[in-house]
């Protein structure tokens, strides 16, 4: 079983880029310029997914609770396992995506 190995390298790339300036928005995508910031190297295009559920819920007496309605948990690391699925072109679950990172420059990060 592989781990999802490009997820904490583009949010490591996207945040060191958002801290020295390297990164614009392009519409939905953040771009971030080439290793020289002067887009000679190649531009990377991330898709930021954001992912809104849930994990736990404050009752009326003020005690949180998990919050696990819906398979909450399960959601969100499916979201997960689909940008890695993205990054890497992975088509075991959806066979279009098999190749995709190679057609596609832009790449999958997820919050």
């Amino acid at each position: 079983m592989s781990s999802l190995s490009s997820l904490p390298l583009l949010d490591s790339l996207r945040e060191y880029a958002a801290s020295n300036g390297t990164i614009t928005r392009s519409g939905t995508l953040d771009i971030v310029a080439g290793r020289s910031g002067d887009n000679s190297d190649g531009d990377v295009p991330i898709c930021h997914m954001i992912y809104f559920m849930p994990f736990s819920r404050v009752d009326g007496d003020g005690i949180r609770t998990v919050f696990n309605a819906l398979s909450t948990l399960e959601s969100g690391v499916a979201v997960m396992l689909a940008a890695q699925h993205l990054n890497t072109g992975d088509g075991s679950f959806v066979p279009e995506v098999a190749g995709l990172s190679d057609r596609c420059p832009i790449r999958f990060t997820v919050e």
